[in-house]
């Protein structure tokens, strides 16, 4: 891959590298898998990324076509398929050649489940000679110290102050929701609700009880869907 094909920008990748197919003529293995906040032991921090042994830092770290069909490929090779994991690429660190070239991505976990907990991790790929690619080692790493290398629409993360809320119909009760990552200090969120007849909420997160019965209420960050946070309410007489 050359320095001019890796400026390519391609953002908006949705590929997640723990959710696969099964070959009908290769079978394999599926585990299920979920994703852990790391201790602080386990996390590696940007220091312990160095560029010695002619590891070349990319200039652009935006996730190219070429370094998607890397990650394809290198997912294809696996033997064992890890399902309930989504694991995407954010940004492309840099490359070392040897006898191939070994690639490192920075990758953004949770399991696929509403409001997970996010983790980021160092993903190093193998490129052979021969196109063949495979995953060499995967490392948690502390985002603080690599989020200048992604783009901050990918690293934006919104909590909500209750995920269950249980209200008596005709009572108010505010959702405050508080961002992570974000670069926009000031984000509009943008909340609704699933169901009107049962709870409605406005614009700052208040949400009414109308009637007996179970609604969700979301939020995001406006623009940002891969943000969306969800309030599971339910609604008493």
């Amino acid at each position: 891959m050359t320095k001019k094909t890796m400026k390519t920008v391609a953002l908006g990748l949705t590929l997640a590298l723990g959710i696969m197919t099964i070959s009908e003529a290769t079978p394999k293995k599926i585990i299920a898998a979920s994703v852990e906040v790391p201790s602080a032991e386990e996390v590696q921090t940007v220091d312990d990324w160095n560029l010695d042994g002619g590891w070349i830092e990319a200039e652009d770290h935006t996730v190219t076509e070429d370094v998607k069909n890397i990650i394809q490929k290198a997912v294809d090779s696996l033997t064992v398929h890890v399902v309930g994991v989504s694991r995407r690429p954010i940004a492309y660190l840099g490359y070392q050649v040897v006898a191939g070239t070994n690639h490192c991505i920075l990758v953004k976990s949770g399991p696929v489940i509403p409001n997970p907990i996010y983790s980021y991790e160092l993903v190093y790929i193998y490129e052979a000679l021969d196109g063949k690619c495979e995953i060499t080692k995967t490392q948690s790493v502390d985002i603080a110290d690599y989020a200048s290398y992604a783009d901050p629409a990918d690293l934006a993360e919104i909590t909500l102050n209750k995920n269950i809320l249980t209200i008596k119909k005709g009572k108010k009760k505010t959702l405050k929701a508080k961002i992570k990552y974000c670069a926009d200090k000031s984000p509009v969120f943008v909340w609704k609700s699933t169901n009107k007849k049962v709870a409605t909420v406005n614009k700052n997160g208040v949400v009414k009880a109308k009637k007996k019965g179970s609604c969700t209420i979301t939020c995001m960050i406006k623009g940002l869907p891969g943000t969306t946070r969800y309030c599971y309410v339910t609604v008493k007489k």
